[in-house]
């Protein structure tokens, strides 16, 4: 492979060189991953929001300390993505439910 073939033009007009997964994958690659990546986080933002939202709507302010066993359970268990799931279900809960009345 010749060291032209990793030079890149830029957005900008520049010239410049690239190796390794920038030459695998193009410019635009990695802002693609990036993106994709993006949507999964809002999709899981979004059924977490949702699943808050039935929670507290079945089982009102006692929701939030089901939430809380169920995030201790899960750390227990050793399994922490479940567990931060659960700590992200309980602080939108506790969005939901608004601040305490004094």
């Amino acid at each position: 492979m010749s060291p032209e073939s990793n030079i890149v033009l830029e957005a900008d007009g520049t010239e410049s060189r690239r190796s390794g997964l920038w030459q695998r994958t193009g410019f635009r690659g990695p802002a693609r991953m990036v993106t994709a990546k993006r949507r999964i986080v809002a999709m899981q933002e979004m059924e977490i929001q949702d699943y808050a939202r039935r929670l507290f709507d079945a089982h009102g302010t006692k929701a939030i300390a089901e939430a809380a066993q169920k995030a201790s359970s899960f750390e227990e268990k050793g399994k922490p993505d479940e567990a931060r799931t659960w700590r992200q279900i309980e602080a939108a809960i506790k969005l939901i439910r608004g601040p305490n009345a004094s």
